[in-house]
């Protein structure tokens, strides 16, 4: 080495650098170090200045760190490249297996989808049947079925209200001291029957009221049940009904020389009843005397028109100031007015039940009456959300499960699909038909 010799390790590439140190480049790192430290020991037992030391240093850690690094890169590359080989040698799959193989059979396991149309009109022996309780069979068998779900359900929301059949269409009235002249006959059909008791001064009487099947506004039943009042006569002119636009609560009030009947065609043998009024006239509205024994008290016709108890008596000389009356001040004689309103208790839901005649699930829906249990093939909870004679559609939006999964694979051959509403009663679409759509999930 000369005097004037570059001391500046940096100026140095590392072929030069190898150069210098007269080694070859596949050398690693302790001969680094030892063809150094030979080359100092030339250096102390000369006469050159030991910032040739230093440099000899220099270039011994810069190619310390140099191999450091190679080192570093090759440990990454061979990392990097074992977890591709595993990402390429193992493909996982994307989606959830609902149904994996199993110990005993351990072959994996993929679903198919079937959708099962069911048309109520189109069921065995149609006149013999109806379409809220039928059973419907299957052309070809469905095998390994694991999952049922109601996909769809077109249903006319043509049930009644007020139904003979539920028996919550029926009230009993009992009118005291009626004045004889208001007594003109009595009559009895289909509809209402009519007892009388005739005494001297006074006149006691019982009417059973029914209201015709069908589905009812306020101002319809309103009308329904006054011009049957009127109309029937022999006291129950003297009753009239009325539902509250605000509140919806239904009332029930004697009427008084000055009230209108809202009928145009009037006798006069009917006004002059309205005179012989007198302030000892009462009644009592009994809503379980006509009552399925069967029945709740929630299931009668009082409840639907929003009385909670079964029984009122009301004094007709009992006067109810009316502070909001539009004209003038008014008052209404022998005033009952129900705790809830009129239709709360009608059908806002309904449950629809399929029995595959399979015992191989959990029920998925649990619901109950008064601690008794409504059936265990309930599938779906349909809410009520068109009016009365419109279609109600059904498409899953309401987000109500309506899925059965069974703890194994099935066959399902038949379905006995029947409609029952909240109190597990038979819906009765009075002779029409519906349609719904059954989606079965299988293994093959």
């Amino acid at each position: 080495m000369s005097v004037n010799f570059d001391l500046d390790v940096t100026n140095y590439s590392i072929d030069e650098i190898y150069t210098i140190l007269n080694i070859e480049k596949t050398k690693d790192i302790p001969q680094i170090k030892q063809r150094v430290n030979a080359l100092i020991d030339e250096i102390k037992n000369g006469e050159i200045d030991y910032n040739y030391v230093v440099f000899l240093k220099n270039i011994e850690q810069r190619l310390i760190d140099l191999r450091h690094e190679e080192d570093t890169k090759e440990q990454i590359k061979i990392y990097a490249d074992k977890i591709l080989n595993e990402k390429i040698n193992s493909i996982e799959e994307t989606y959830i297996n609902k149904y994996p193989k199993g110990d005993i059979n351990p072959i994996k396991r993929n679903i198919v989808t079937q959708v099962i149309n069911i048309d109520s009109l189109f069921r065995t022996n149609y006149a013999a049947t109806d379409a809220d309780n039928f059973i419907y069979t299957l052309i070809n068998p469905i095998n390994k079925v694991v999952s049922m779900r109601l996909s769809s359900l077109e249903i006319p929301n043509i049930w009644y209200g007020f139904s003979k059949f539920r028996n919550n269409n029926k009230f009993c009235v009992r009118l005291f001291n009626i004045p004889q002249i208001a007594m003109s006959h009595t009559t009895s059909n289909e509809n209402y029957s009519i007892t009388s008791t005739m005494e001297f001064n006074c006149v006691s009487v019982e009417h059973t009221i029914v209201i015709p099947d069908g589905n009812y506004s306020s101002t319809e039943l309103e009308d329904t049940l006054n011009n049957y009042f009127i109309n029937i006569g022999n006291g129950l002119q003297y009753l009239k009904f009325e539902i509250d636009s605000y509140t919806g609560k239904s009332s029930f009030y004697l009427r008084r020389i000055g009230d209108t009947y809202d009928i145009k065609e009037m006798s006069k043998e009917m006004i002059a009843m309205e005179a012989h009024n007198t302030p000892e006239l009462c009644y009592e509205l009994d809503f379980a005397k006509e009552q399925n024994i069967n029945n709740n008290i929630e299931e009668n016709c009082g409840w639907t028109l929003g009385f909670r108890k079964s029984d009122y008596i009301i004094n007709g000389s009992v006067v109810t100031p009316d502070y909001f009356a539009k004209k003038e001040l008014s008052s209404r004689y022998g005033l009952i007015t129900s705790e809830g309103a009129y239709g709360t208790s009608l059908n806002n839901y309904f449950f629809i039940c399929v029995n595959d005649y399979n015992n191989n699930y959990k029920n998925s829906i649990i619901s109950d009456k008064n601690a008794s249990y409504l059936g265990d093939s309930i599938l779906g909870r349909i809410a009520i959300s068109s009016p009365s004679n419109t279609i109600l559609n059904d498409n899953g939006s309401d987000r109500i499960f309506k899925t059965r999964e069974y703890f194994g694979p099935v066959n399902i051959d038949k379905l006995k699909i029947s409609l029952i509403d909240k109190y597990g009663k038979r819906l009765m679409l009075n002779k029409n038909d519906f349609s719904m759509t059954l989606e079965m999930e299988q293994v093959y």
